[in-house]
């Protein structure tokens, strides 16, 4: 979304960042701000992690998958349309 319309940014990880960007240009996206902030710790914990291994349950897993399909499916539905 960023780099489709050509939007500032530094190059992080930080999703909660990123989509400050994107909501500044496009408010709709804050729809996803639940999502992100869930993955945002996910790789906060794996990344940087204080007490090793993170314990991730399939329960954890199975949600995570679910916000990455969700943001996912709202980020490509904001895309300019490829004219291919």
């Amino acid at each position: 979304y960023i780099v489709a319309h050509e939007l500032e940014f530094k190059k992080i990880h930080n999703l909660l960042t990123l989509l400050k960007i994107c909501s500044a240009h496009n408010p709709a996206l804050n729809q996803i701000l639940e999502d992100c902030t869930l993955l945002n710790s996910y790789y906060i914990d794996t990344r940087y992690p204080v007490h090793w291994p993170t314990n991730h349950t399939r329960e954890v897993t199975e949600q995570a998958r679910a916000a990455v399909r969700r943001i996912a499916g709202v980020i490509k539905g904001f895309l300019p349309k490829s004219p291919c």
